[in-house]
């Protein structure tokens, strides 16, 4: 597994920036976030199901920026935020 650098980043005492992603489509993700320290998926407030959340994670993955997710469950209004 690799570091997080982003988390290396705010331990060394540096300033982390990213975006913010709500909309289901990866290649938003591919295209805008080369160079950010993070994106944010937001699963719970805008159009995105967990398979999109995904996606989007795997994107994110392939472009080599973190990522933070909150997704809430469509079985229960429960708020979970996942590190992956």
């Amino acid at each position: 597994m690799r570091p997080n650098m982003m988390i290396e980043k705010i331990r060394a005492g540096h300033t982390v920036v990213g975006l913010a992603n709500m909309y289901p489509a990866s290649g938003i993700i591919e295209g805008m976030c080369r160079g950010w320290d993070f994106v944010w998926i937001d699963g719970q407030h805008g159009e995105m199901s967990i398979d999109a959340c995904l996606h989007a994670v795997q994107a994110a993955a392939a472009t080599g920026i973190e990522t933070c997710l909150l997704y809430t469950s469509d079985a229960a209004d429960e708020r979970s935020s996942v590190d992956l």
